[in-house]
């Protein structure tokens, strides 16, 4: 799975910097595999560069020497999951599927018709049985449209993959959250009973056994049982949560209380998107509870009901007890979409790097700006490209002004040139939300671009 699957359309044209720009790459081609006694439900497709395929067949020797990378990663589509662009199928170099050679699968799960609905188990028993063929895989992927559906004999195969202790990365992704232009409150009412029993069964295993390292999860919602599991997954060593997470089911069950987590020094990269009861305070807490911590990113969370953190006061990191001295500086801290009171209490968070986008510029220069010292240890902090716009309907400052009038504030420069901060304009907005939108008139990227992560 890429690093960046939890918050990127798997179907969209990836981004590569041109001339100093970002412009859509060019588009892989999909290659039809064949497999013998798989049902015409059932699409295995996998996407390599042309000439990886045309190399394969020159002679035996280059045939080996491909054929692990050419087999890696399988895609497996249920057949009215999408249409495959004919356009983006190399008929001509369909070839047969060698199992032994697969360690990631992605699959995807459509919707289907009423009618259709009594016979979807022979679809997924179809995709268990390429399953059982790929005995090698250490990375799995599940993409659904309608979280109803019960799995049966398709969540049966991939519990043994867990059993065998043989899966190190696992996600269940939600394409409707996805591929949604905002986020919206409908979600919260979607029925996801067959994505739930999935994930319950996952979290489970990794309750139970330490082999699974990176966990997944982009849904519409968690129910308590779920929570209390992921509490309990004291083997992760990155974990991404999108969404999933809301207030109104959990009621006053506090997830971010550290005390109901397993104690675990392996979880160095924490992701959460959209995550209601990921009050901003509450991070404070998580970095001090998490001492392996290294990456942390905290995108549109917290409730807008929340109550607002006091700004700290001036001197608050030479206290005993504040995080400063009682751990090392995370490496990596993304916050998205933050009103002006949550970047000050994020900013309690000692770390080298900061990526602050989706929020008006005016707020991190406020903060910088400010007497209260903040990201204690920063090297390089990273905002929205030069010519960025945020349009926003809600106040983000404390004082309840939308503060477009920054004349009388001290520039990014300025402030990180007193703190000896490198400044970058590559940042990039990750996550769509509902109260504001971004653009870009020439979304310029450095020289030395770098994805995210």
């Amino acid at each position: 799975m890429p690093h960046e699957a939890a918050w990127s359309d798997p179907f969209q044209r990836n981004l590569v910097a041109i001339d100093g720009r970002l412009r859509p790459g060019p588009e892989i081609p999909e290659t039809l595999l064949e497999m013998e006694g798989i049902s015409p439900q059932v699409h295995l497709t996998s996407k390599l560069p042309v000439g990886l395929l045309s190399l394969h067949k020159v002679s035996r020797m280059f045939n080996e020497l491909c054929a692990p990378y050419i087999y890696r990663e399988l895609n497996i589509h249920e057949h009215n999951y999408r249409p495959i662009e004919p356009a983006l199928i190399l008929h001509e170099a369909q070839v047969t599927l060698q199992p032994h050679h697969v360690r990631s699968i992605r699959i995807y799960l459509g919707t289907l018709p009423r009618k259709e609905e009594e016979e979807e188990a022979e679809t997924f028993q179809s995709i268990a049985e390429v399953l059982k063929q790929c005995h090698q895989i250490t990375s799995l992927a599940l993409y659904y449209q309608k979280g109803k559906r019960k799995l049966g004999g398709l969540q049966e195969e991939i519990c043994r993959y867990m059993e065998r202790s043989q899966l190190i990365n696992f996600g269940i992704y939600s394409l409707r959250i996805m591929q949604a232009s905002k986020s919206t409150y409908l979600f919260d009412d979607e029925q996801i009973d067959g994505a739930l029993e999935m994930l319950n069964a996952a979290l489970g295993f990794a309750n139970k056994d330490q082999s699974l390292q990176r966990l997944d999860i982009v849904m519409e919602s968690m129910d308590m049982d779920e929570i209390k599991l992921l509490q309990g997954a004291k083997g992760l060593r990155t974990l991404t949560v999108r969404r999933a997470l809301r207030s109104k089911p959990l009621a006053s069950f506090d997830v971010f209380n550290m005390e109901r987590w397993k104690v675990t020094d392996k979880l160095t990269r924490l992701y959460l998107g959209h995550c209601q009861p990921a009050h901003a305070e509450k991070m404070i807490g998580l970095v001090q509870y998490f001492p392996a911590l290294e990456e942390l990113m905290w995108a549109i969370s917290g409730h807008y009901a929340d109550r607002k953190t006091p700004r700290p006061p001036p001197g608050w990191s030479n206290l005993e007890g504040c995080l400063p001295k009682t751990r090392r500086p995370l490496k990596l801290l993304h916050i998205e979409h933050a009103m002006e009171w949550e970047v000050f209490t994020l900013g309690q968070i000692p770390v080298e790097e900061v990526i602050v986008a989706n929020a008006q510029e005016q707020i991190i220069q406020r903060v910088l700006a400010s007497p209260t010292e903040t990201f204690i240890g920063m090297k390089t902090l990273r905002v929205l490209p030069v010519g960025s716009v945020l349009h926003s309907y809600v106040s983000v400052t404390d004082d309840d002004r939308l503060g477009d009038d920054s004349s009388d504030l001290v520039s990014l420069d300025e402030s990180c040139a007193r703190r000896n901060v490198t400044l970058r304009h590559d940042a990039q907005v990750l996550f769509p939300c509902s109260c504001c939108y971004w653009t870009s008139e020439q979304p310029v990227v450095s020289e030395d671009f770098e994805p995210l992560f």
